[in-house]
């Protein structure tokens, strides 16, 4: 099958296997789903109210006309008409805008019910938001009605999955990188997946993720403590960023292969398999102040200091709390 689930890497891809999957038809309640709109158009004329922080009691009145739209995917039963807006990452905020304006645009020109989704495919799990605009007439009224989450996992990990990758890992030198300082593993993540399917300028990260340039150097770091980025200059003499050829062999493993060969370069590291060993003695995961004495007893390439060395026991803790995480799914 030329679609496979260990490579959804774009949206596009993510919206046509979750068509293709069941997924939608399942979302929708219904059996017959045909996939009918994509792309740009114009939104049309139309008024909406949107309320003001000064003036609470006396919304704005907003007029469009013929703003361009774009709708990453429409799916149509016969009874509802799904609007999607989908990312290939994980989001923290959404635009009611890229949601607003194609309701309204499309619920003025068909008598189906018009029902605005977000999708979010991120770390091999489908994050589905269902809305409805409570007020037709008002921007604000977007209301979440429901959340549904799947998953492509081909095969479950387990605990001892884990145990024995850090039982057989070949501790490796402390990288001569800085320690990580990225509490998220799954974002650093996205920014693998983002980068399997294109390279990115330092700018790039920053607008994308909408980080500040600080939390960008964190997460490009931290996947240059794994080894799985290369640093290249573009033609313009910007910092770009590309996956090592390992990190694209591993990215582009089936589910459970992936993620444990993901393990196994944390536990490879000597800090996170010390740590890692409390949880196999005791089945307790050892918390930050315990990690940052395992890290001042740790050989760093790059000195950390007393204060540092607490904020990055934290991001060690969070990784680790991932790798049990996914076990526990």
């Amino acid at each position: 099958m030329t679609l496979k689930p260990d490579d959804l890497y774009s949206e596009s891809s993510a919206l046509l296997y979750a068509y293709n999957s069941g997924i939608i038809q399942d979302i929708m309640g219904a059996d017959k789903v045909n996939f009918t709109v994509s792309g740009r158009m114009s939104s049309g004329e139309f008024s909406f109210s949107i309320n003001n922080n000064k003036r609470p009691l006396n919304p704005s009145p907003v007029e469009v006309k013929n703003s361009q739209i774009e709708i990453d995917a429409g799916f149509e039963s016969p009874e509802a008409f799904l609007i999607c807006e989908a990312k290939n990452q994980a989001s923290l905020e959404l635009l009611i805008r890229q949601l607003y304006y194609p309701y309204r645009l499309w619920s003025d020109k068909i008598s189906k019910r018009v029902i605005p989704a977000f999708f979010a495919f991120s770390n091999d799990i489908f994050h589905v938001f269902i809305y409805s605009f409570e007020d037709k007439l008002n921007y604000n009224s977007l209301t979440l009605n429901r959340y549904n989450a799947y998953t492509v996992a081909d095969e479950k990990i387990t605990s001892r999955d884990i145990i024995n990758l850090w039982k057989s890992a070949h501790v490796t030198a402390e990288p001569k990188v800085t320690f990580p300082q990225a509490n998220s593993f799954p974002r650093v993540l996205d920014l693998l997946s983002v980068l399997y399917d294109d390279e990115l300028t330092r700018s790039d990260v920053t607008l994308k993720y909408e980080f500040d340039p600080r939390q960008t150097s964190y997460y490009v770091s931290a996947c240059d403590y794994l080894g799985f980025i290369e640093l290249f200059k573009t033609p313009d003499n910007e910092r770009g960023y590309r996956l090592t050829a390992e990190a694209r062999r591993i990215m582009s493993l089936p589910y459970k292969k992936k993620y444990l060969a993901l393990i196994q370069k944390i536990l490879e590291k000597p800090v996170f398999h010390k740590a890692f060993e409390i949880y196999a003695r005791t089945n307790f995961l050892p918390d930050k102040k315990i990690i940052s004495q395992i890290m001042r007893q740790a050989e760093f390439s790059k000195p950390i200091n007393e204060t540092t060395i607490d904020r990055r026991a934290s991001t060690a803790r969070g990784w680790l709390e991932w790798t049990l995480q996914l076990a526990a799914e």
